[in-house]
């Protein structure tokens, strides 16, 4: 059976981001997060110079996930 630590540094999915990014090779000009993707991609596609707008989920038409049932199903919140 493989180590578990060696599985773990070397999937890339493991990583750091900062390891796969490589900040110290690669000149950036521009760094996002997922969780201001509202108001960063837009930056992003201006500075790609693409004419199209960042489309959002309903946009997209993506099938609802029913998530938050799902999460009604599995996970009860305890209040304190």
């Amino acid at each position: 059976m493989a180590n578990v630590e060696n599985f773990h540094t070397a999937n890339e999915h493991w990583r750091p981001q900062i390891e796969l990014l490589r900040v110290k090779d690669v000149d950036f000009d521009f760094i996002g997060k997922l969780e201001n993707i509202i108001q960063d991609a837009p930056e992003l596609l201006n500075k790609m110079k693409c004419d199209i707008t960042f489309p959002f989920q309903k946009d997209v038409r993506f099938a609802p996930t029913k998530a938050n049932k799902k999460l009604d199903n599995y996970y009860m919140i305890q209040e304190r």
